[in-house]
């Protein structure tokens, strides 16, 4: 046997010295010899440590580092492999035990392999190491026991490989493995993976929070109880086909989410193989697309529900491409044109739509229009053609909708038969110019009946004044008076009319103007102090001290309306008084004032079921008081109108045989004219002269220049010229001078405006003195009438009949 050895370890000495690089099966024969203990017999001791001696030459030029240590792990010896690897040299090492190249981070069981050499096995494994400078390096190692020739073990041999780069290899791809499983974990689309035989083997996180399970092991969900029951068949037929096929499926299904929702998911799932090309099963994804289901189901549902309005609409609606060719419309639209066919209708509107035109140029002119205009939406009122050859008219709503698809637009729309609503309103149209000519008519009647009733009663004040301002006996003065409240009430009534007349029509103008509160109350006062004193009934008036003192409003209809209330008190009391009260109303804003009048009396009063009558046209509380007391039944009823139209409220309280109050309210502002103390004028008008005062009166009226005769110049000494036409009246002022023209306004051939106008503009040069006062002179005494004569240039306005003190105060303040 032991010749047998030593032939055999000839044999691989002299193979390792011819060789450059021992073979590792050469090293492995060697390491079975020694297992196998196979030293000879008949050599003792020393011969054996020759032949080891000359097994280390051959050691040396092992590609493996090689290592022999006595049974206490010293180590007796190394090859230069070992010292190449490691960078200590023999004499560092032996002497030492391995632990020289031992990294404290291995992990080897230390106790495992010891008590495995001791045993007389082999140990295999793995080395985490360090060299003399630090560096870490791995080997894999067999350790092996050498035993003498009575069994003992006496050394043990290490034979190791360095595999370095191979554990880095192994390393990168753990790294990269454990990378991309840690990136599908956080992946936002929820992953799934299962093997060929459709056993789910991994959900990722996001899958996993997605159906409420974060903590959860793969092998812990139940892939099934999750989808919708509906859906299960459709999932699993298209898993198990995949997975037959080994190809790649696209699904949509819903699954259960965390809440306990069930969430429509999109499915893409592929074949999937390992490194090594093994067909492991399939990798899917899943796409939450609830949302996107949940839209495009609300848009199907729309567009249903819009196909059906615009089928089912019963206004006509239509569809056109960039070229304005028919492409659709509903059924209402071809019943507007004339047809009970719909689907003849589709083919003649598109085969020839101009036969729904008048004519070729009525549609080109439209297109033209929709093609320049800068508008998306038009609205046209056209007359078109129906297939009877009937005149229709309709409404044309177009919208141009851009086409971003092909680069253009098309046009929608909707047309609404407007035929009927065309000749109801042809009949409106006459009905309302009908009216407005009655109005027109009824206007120019009232108009003319105020001139021509005013012009005699112009005559009567006047010379009533002048006979009253004569010394007369009693009889003759009673008489005078009489005639003088006649008159009066007959311009009450005219002026009541005239007025209802303007508020019917919406004629009536309001013109806000500054004035003092105060003054105006107590001008109305002073005159209605006549009537309370015939009737023995005390006037009280009191103005609260928050009230501004100058307001702003239209002071004629205020000044009317009060004097309406104030005398209809008066009228209606038999005893007693009658007072009014201004003040601020507690609501009154920033911006305006709310003032607030009351009049009281202990007159009559009024039942409370008659009190929403008295404010009706033509209406008093008792056709008996009618008779008694007299009156129009207008007053109040234009009180009320003219309150109303200022934006304010009226309201009335009453007890019969006790008396009534009457109140309202009227938003003014607060004025800011200053207005100066009046002056007095002295005496009556008797007692005052406008002698050397040069007075042209323009007045076609021979009445008219009969009483302006007798005031003007028989009583109050003027310079008098009168003219009877506009003519005349430019021809004297070019060739006099006059301190005042009194005009009238309505007069033959050229109008009292236009006279007035021509002598501001003295176009010829040639009027003496462009300048002069003028006072419209008129019995018409409408607003407008009013208005116009300031604008044509007059200075003052006189309306007849004329309360001939007021004329001559208003003289007065242009003499010089």
């Amino acid at each position: 046997m032991g010749n047998n050895f030593s032939g055999r370890l000839r044999s691989l000495i002299h193979k390792l010295e011819k060789s450059k690089n021992v073979d590792m099966d050469v090293l492995m024969e060697l390491k079975r010899l020694s297992i196998e203990n196979q030293w000879t017999d008949d050599q003792d001791e020393k011969d054996n440590g020759d032949h080891l001696l000359r097994l280390s030459a051959a050691f040396e030029q092992s590609a493996n580092s090689i290592m022999i240590t006595d049974t206490n792990g010293v180590i007796e010896y190394v090859n230069t492999r070992f010292c190449q690897v490691t960078g200590f040299t023999p004499e560092e090492a032996i002497g030492k035990t391995p632990r020289i190249i031992k990294h404290e981070k291995s992990q080897i069981n230390y106790k495992e392999l010891w008590d495995t050499i001791t045993s007389g096995k082999t140990w295999t494994g793995e080395f985490l190491n360090r060299t003399k400078t630090g560096e870490l390096f791995w080997e894999l190692a067999t350790i092996s026991p050498i035993r003498n020739s009575k069994g003992k073990i006496t050394n043990y041999l290490a034979i190791k490989e360095n595999i370095t780069i191979r554990k880095e290899t192994e390393k990168q791809l753990e790294d990269a493995e454990e990378f991309y499983l840690t990136m599908l974990a956080d992946f936002p689309v929820m992953v799934w993976h299962c093997d060929p035989e459709g056993i789910f083997k991994f959900f990722n996180k996001t899958f996993l929070n997605f159906i409420g399970e974060p903590l959860a092991g793969t092998g812990e969900i139940n892939y099934e109880t999750l989808i919708y029951p509906d859906d299960k068949k459709k999932f699993f037929d298209a898993l198990s086909l995949g997975l037959s096929r080994k190809s790649s499926f696209i699904t949509e299904y819903r699954i259960k989410d965390q809440f306990g929702n069930f969430r429509w998911v999109l499915n893409h799932a592929r074949d999937f193989y390992d490194h090594e090309g093994n067909y492991i099963g399939l990798l899917g994804t899943c796409t939450d697309i609830h949302d996107r289901i949940l839209a495009e189901t609300r848009l199907m549902e729309s567009e249903n529900k819009y196909r059906r309005m615009f089928e089912e609409a019963a206004m006509g609606i239509f569809r056109l491409d960039r070229k304005f060719r028919f492409i659709e419309g509903n059924k209402a639209l071809a019943l507007i044109l004339g047809y009970d066919d719909h689907t003849r209708f589709v083919l003649d509107a598109s085969n020839n739509p101009q036969q729904f035109f008048p004519d070729v140029r009525t549609q080109k002119r439209i297109i033209k229009e929709i093609i320049r205009s800068k508008d998306n939406h038009f609205v046209v009122e056209k007359q078109l053609i129906n297939k009877q050859k009937e005149k229709i008219y309709v409404v044309i709503h177009l919208s141009k909708i851009d086409d971003h698809e092909k680069e253009g637009f098309y046009l929608e729309g909707f047309i609404e038969n407007i035929t009927q609503r065309k000749e109801a309103e042809k009949q409106i149209k006459k009905a309302r110019d009908d009216a407005e000519k009655a109005r027109m008519a009824q206007s120019e009647f009232l108009s003319l009946m105020s001139h021509e009733i005013r012009t005699p009663l112009n005559a009567v004040f006047s010379l009533t004044d002048l006979m009253l301002d004569d010394d007369l006996n009693t009889d003759q003065q009673e008489n005078l008076n009489t005639i003088k409240i006649s008159a009066s009430h007959l311009l009450g009534l005219i002026d009541d009319l005239l007025d209802f007349n303007k508020i019917e029509t919406g004629n009536l103008i309001f013109e806000k103007t500054d004035f003092e509160i105060r003054s105006l109350v107590g001008d109305l006062f002073k005159a209605l102090e006549l009537k309370a004193k015939e009737k023995n009934i005390q006037l009280f008036s009191h103005i609260d001290n928050d009230v501004p003192p100058v307001l702003q409003s239209d002071t004629l209809r205020l000044r009317q309306i009060l004097f309406n209330m104030l005398s209809n008190a008066i009228k209606f009391t038999e005893k007693g008084f009658v007072s009014l009260k201004v003040k601020k109303k507690p609501d009154t804003i920033a911006t305006e004032n709310r003032i607030y009048f009351e009049i009281e009396d202990t007159g009559i009063g009024i039942a409370s079921d008659r009190l929403d009558a008295i404010f009706e046209k033509f209406t008093q509380a008792e056709t008996s008081t009618s008779r008694k007391y007299g009156g129009s039944g207008l007053g109040l009823t234009i009180c009320k109108r003219l309150v109303e139209l200022q934006h304010g409220e009226i309201s009335a309280k009453s007890k019969p045989g006790q008396g009534s109050v009457f109140s309202f309210w009227l938003p003014m502002e607060t004025g800011e004219k200053k207005f100066p103390t009046p002056q007095a004028v002295q005496g009556k008008p008797s007692h005052k002269t406008l002698k050397g005062f040069k007075i042209l009166l323009v007045e076609d009226d021979k009445m008219n220049q009969f009483v302006g005769r007798k005031v003007l110049e028989n009583k109050w000494k003027a310079n008098l010229t009168i003219v009877s036409t506009g003519e005349e009246a430019l021809d004297v002022i070019r060739k006099e001078s006059f301190d005042l023209v009194l005009m009238d306004l309505l007069l033959p051939g050229i109008s009292g405006f236009e006279v007035t106008h021509k002598i501001r503009q003295n176009d010829g040069g040639d009027i003496r003195d462009p300048m002069i006062p003028v006072i419209a002179f008129t019995a018409d005494a409408f607003a407008e009438t009013r208005a116009k004569a300031y604008e044509a240039g007059v200075d003052d306005f006189v309306s007849k009949p004329f309360d001939y003190f007021k004329l001559f105060e208003k003289i007065s303040r242009y003499k010089t």
